[in-house]
């Protein structure tokens, strides 16, 4: 439970610290229901980074919300493409949490599949904005995990 993860006193993560990035998001991502986050810049590359987290929370029934700018990938941005437009390909079995976790850690085909399905079956919503002026993009980072019922 969220409740007893031992969090940074000062509530701040930085790598190369006793209070990595990376601990954070395993430990929300194991524990939470829903998982809100604005990132700025966003890479499939994290998923396959926090993999066995990631395959947890999903085997959860849990769900995610990330708000990200518009600078990504072409495979990212075609898999997101494909997911908002309902075209996933795979049928995903979330029960195999080993089948989750192995598509998961991999970046291969089946991997951006299982991304846009995520995506077209509403277990990632991914909202795209663009920074207002042209200097400089959108770079906010926050985060906000619910606890599991």
């Amino acid at each position: 439970m969220l409740k007893q993860i031992q969090f940074s006193p000062h509530r701040q993560y930085e790598s190369a610290t006793e209070h990595e990035p990376i601990d954070f998001f395993s430990e929300c991502l194991c524990n939470s229901k829903r998982f809100d986050l604005k990132l700025g810049f966003f890479s499939s590359s994290a998923i396959r980074t926090l993999s066995d987290g990631f395959a947890l929370f999903l085997y959860n029934g849990s769900k995610m919300q990330l708000i990200i700018n518009n600078i990504l990938s072409e495979q990212d941005k075609d898999a997101i493409i494909a997911g908002i437009k309902g075209n996933s390909r795979i049928p995903f079995d979330l029960t195999d949490i080993e089948q989750l976790r192995d598509t998961l850690s991999e970046k291969d085909q089946h991997f951006f599949e299982c991304l846009s399905w995520l995506i077209a079956n509403k277990k990632i919503d991914i909202q795209i904005i663009a920074s207002k002026s042209s200097i400089g993009v959108a770079h906010t980072k926050a985060g906000f995990a619910f606890l599991q019922a």
